[in-house]
């Protein structure tokens, strides 16, 4: 047990996750026309269609959580399966 927490040290977590997002941010500026995004106004509408957004992925979730308990036959908690799925995206 030791082995593997000595193995998660913040560098070695903290590279990858900068790396990562520093590639993703040139690739994205690169890329970025701001006409694109022009024609979005922000309304109402937009607000309720994000939130019904947000509240299918939470109901995703929710859902692979309790795929993961009936899976192991309720040897994981509900904490333990969202840390499962939180790894897992």
């Amino acid at each position: 047990m030791d082995k593997i927490i000595n193995s998660l040290r913040p560098k070695r977590i903290i590279w990858p996750i900068l790396i990562g997002m520093g590639v993703s941010g040139y690739l994205l500026f690169r890329n970025f026309d701001s006409d694109t995004f022009s024609f979005i106004t922000f309304s109402w509408k937009l607000v309720y269609y994000l939130f019904l957004a947000f509240l299918m992925m939470a109901v995703r979730d929710v859902s692979y959580m309790y795929r993961i308990i009936v899976l192991t036959n309720n040897r994981l908690s509900w904490k333990q399966a969202f840390n499962v799925i939180m790894l897992w995206e």
